[in-house]
């Protein structure tokens, strides 16, 4: 996709969706925003832009690469098995059981990344945060995933950036990070 003369400015602002700060807009309205200046700045940080042709996003498919490193091995051997290291007393505990079972059902997906297919993100109502947050937050989700899950995409085969902030959302949901009673 190019340009065609305007600059494009890309926000990588995850954690500052309305989901987290309701005064920021939307994620999928802040990932990618086009410049409607005639001098090509950023209109967010008025930094100069380039006029490029926007690349094709990085994919987890091919061995050897960095994205397929992070995605079928390094994100759940080594970032994953170090979380529960490091929590593995907290993990081991009758009250954590339920979040044991889905943090090693996402491991269990990863170690299967080829063949496993991405599925939505499942939000809790009552998971300590106001319902309109978890609304809003579910709706962006939802926008940024049904094109790979509607393509019947793996954790190899979109983009890797959409992957990335995705493991660590499922991550959030596997330990119920919002869930007052953990």
């Amino acid at each position: 996709m190019k340009t065609s003369g305007l600059g494009l400015c890309a926000f990588l602002l995850l954690e500052t969706t309305s989901a987290f700060a309701p005064h920021q807009k939307p994620i999928t309205e802040i990932i990618i925003m086009r410049s409607t200046s005639t001098d090509n700045t950023c209109p967010k940080t008025g930094n100069p832009l380039p006029n490029l042709p926007i690349p094709d996003p990085l994919l987890s498919l091919t061995p050897g690469t960095w994205a397929y490193d992070t995605m079928s091995r390094r994100l759940n051997k080594e970032i994953l098995q170090r979380t529960y290291e490091e929590n593995e007393e907290q993990f081991n505990s009758p009250s954590f059981a339920n979040a044991l079972e889905r943090f090693n059902k996402l491991r269990s997906e990863l170690d299967d990344a080829a063949n496993t297919k991405l599925r939505h993100l499942e939000f809790e109502s009552t998971d300590g945060r106001s319902a309109g947050i978890v609304a809003t937050e579910e709706a962006e989700w939802l926008s940024i995933m049904q094109p790979y899950i509607d393509n019947g995409d793996t954790w190899l085969s979109a983009p890797w950036l959409v992957t990335e902030f995705y493991a660590y959302r499922r991550l959030i949901e596997a330990i119920g990070y919002y869930d007052k009673s953990n």
